[in-house]
């Protein structure tokens, strides 16, 4: 009894398992059915795709194949022409601090001189006062290559405003021997209210000697502020033996209280080589300030060697 009831529990058992492999089997399938038909089409491919295997990388190429071209694109043309145009036409906009922006732009002395000379020329008697300013260093940074802006730093040596004065003048002064229509505009300018433009119209007829400056440049040895006599002193040494007029101030200048006006002078005298000095020489020979002893030791080996 037993045994039998064993027999019929293991074939029950043995039917259940086939029946559940069966529904397993049909159901599995189903649901794979399902999926498929559930997936859009725009995204079925992209799963079959993710099954196929990965195509090889293609071959590098060989860079002995003359077929293939390395050359990368070149860049754009004329960039440089079209930044140096739009700093030109900045000079002219309604903005001044635009204006200005430019014009200290072109103090790089990047862009070429036929371009930008004649547009700070015209920039050159700008409303704006700072505009006026950069302007003239501006034209300074172009030396000799701004010798046609020479009227216009003339007329701006009478500025109202210093600031534009004192950069005319150096700007005068880097433009050297073309701008020597400029020389009776520096001598005025010599007595302006302001010593910084005193000083750089100084150091500008430095640049620019003429006999026709030296009773100026001699007032100027007196000048309140010693920048201004010591490059006074430096403008009548390069004019040389046509200074003579100028040795009474020279003389005299060889006992300011700064060293570097005596040194200018005493080198001045040298220069000039005028004998009626060589009293007041020897007595510098025994200045404290080292570089002035010197000076005078050589102004009097030049004057009687």
């Amino acid at each position: 009894m037993t045994a039998n009831r064993i027999k019929l529990t293991v074939g029950l058992g043995i039917v259940l398992l086939i029946t559940a492999a069966f529904y397993w089997n049909k159901h599995h399938s189903t649901a794979s059915e399902d999926i498929a038909l559930s997936t859009p089409s725009n995204v079925r491919p992209s799963l079959e795709a993710a099954n196929q295997p990965v195509p090889p990388r293609p071959s590098e190429p060989d860079p002995a194949d003359r077929s293939f071209s390395q050359a990368e694109p070149e860049p754009a043309q004329g960039w440089k022409q079209q930044r140096f145009q739009n700093l030109i036409k900045d000079l002219s906009d309604p903005e001044w601090k635009i204006r200005r922006g430019a014009a200290a732009l072109l103090k790089d002395g990047e862009v070429p001189a036929d371009m930008a000379v004649p547009a700070l020329i015209e920039a050159l008697p700008d409303e704006e006062w700072q505009v006026r300013k950069v302007v003239a260093e501006a034209l300074a940074i172009y030396g000799d290559e701004a010798a046609l802006a020479v009227p216009g730093l003339m007329d701006a040596l009478k500025d109202e405003e210093w600031h534009v004065r004192k950069p005319a003048a150096e700007a005068l002064a880097a433009i050297g021997p073309a701008a020597t229509e400029a020389i009776p505009s520096l001598i005025a300018s010599l007595a302006d209210e302001e010593w910084q433009v005193r000083n750089s119209v100084a150091m500008a007829l430095v640049a620019l000697p003429d006999k026709a400056a030296v009773p100026a440049l001699s007032n100027a040895l007196s000048d309140e502020e010693w920048h201004v006599a010591a490059n006074a002193s430096m403008a009548l040494a390069e004019i040389g033996p046509d200074a003579e007029a100028s040795v009474t101030s020279l003389r005299k200048a060889l006992e300011h209280e700064e060293w570097h006006v005596r040194n200018g002078a005493a080198y001045a005298l040298g220069q000039i080589g005028d004998q009626s000095a060589i009293p007041d020489l020897n007595l510098l020979l025994a200045d404290e300030e080292e570089q002035v002893s010197k000076t005078a030791r050589e102004a009097l080996a030049k004057i009687q060697p």
